[in-house]
């Protein structure tokens, strides 16, 4: 038994000297990392108090910021510019507003020579719907002539048999000349196919259609799935 007390006595004695050793050895260590903690605490309780007040214009200059990235992504996004479509080359173009002025025969859109536009390119909605031509150019603008324009006019095809027809601008566009000899459909595609356009590119659907026993054409309305005064982007399709 004593022998067991001795060895339980040996080993508590030399966790004592240990420890009671690590402590005299590094004192300053350990001292000075207890004393840093307990001043730190209240040196940064005080700091954060003191500059409380700059919380809410560190905040707002934050939420600036933020809007201004938006903005400018905003921007980036509606750059005018020379882009691909469908593997043609065109350029995507933004529209100059005439509001309150109800100007649907003429529009101005944001581009012109500077960037390699011209007169008589063809200008789109979308890049499908022909929506009208380019009749004037200076460096950083441009004139479009839409097919709501009063005189207007362009030979087109109908339906998939391909019936002749003559477009003819305005206000309310309409379909002219058309063949008694072939049958139009309320609801066929009328599209291009003057030398001044891309062939096929649609124009509108047929609306009513009159047929005058008296004539040996028949006219129709055209129903154009876009309003001009809705239109803020064009795509110019270029040479």
């Amino acid at each position: 038994m004593s022998k067991i007390l001795l060895k339980i006595g040996g080993v508590a004695l030399l966790l004592f000297l240990f420890f009671y050793g690590q402590f005299f050895i590094a004192p300053k260590n350990i001292l000075a990392g207890i004393f840093k903690r307990v001043v730190d605490f209240p040196v940064a309780l005080v700091s954060s108090v003191v500059h409380y007040d700059n919380y809410p214009e560190r905040i707002r200059t934050l939420e600036l910021e933020n809007e201004n990235l938006k903005a400018q992504v905003a921007a980036f996004s509606q750059l005018s510019g020379p882009k691909i479509i469908d593997g043609h080359s065109v350029f995507r173009a933004n529209v100059f507003s005439s509001y309150p002025f109800n100007t649907q025969g003429r529009l101005m859109i944001d581009a012109g020579s500077r960037a390699g536009l011209k007169v008589g390119l063809p200008v789109t909605v979308g890049g499908a719907l022909l929506l009208g031509q380019i009749v004037s150019v200076n460096d950083d603008m441009s004139e479009v002539r839409t097919v709501f324009d009063p005189g207007w006019e362009l030979p087109v095809k109908v339906g998939s048999a391909g019936v002749d027809a003559l477009f003819v601008g305005g206000r309310t566009p309409k379909l002219t000349l058309i063949t008694k000899d072939k049958e139009v459909n309320s609801g066929d595609d009328a599209y291009s196919v003057g030398q001044a356009f891309p062939y096929h590119l649609k124009i509108g659907e047929v609306g009513s259609i009159e047929n005058n026993k008296a004539s040996a054409f028949q006219d129709a309305s055209i129903a154009i799935s876009y309003s001009v005064n809705n239109v803020s982007e064009v795509v110019v399709l270029l040479p």
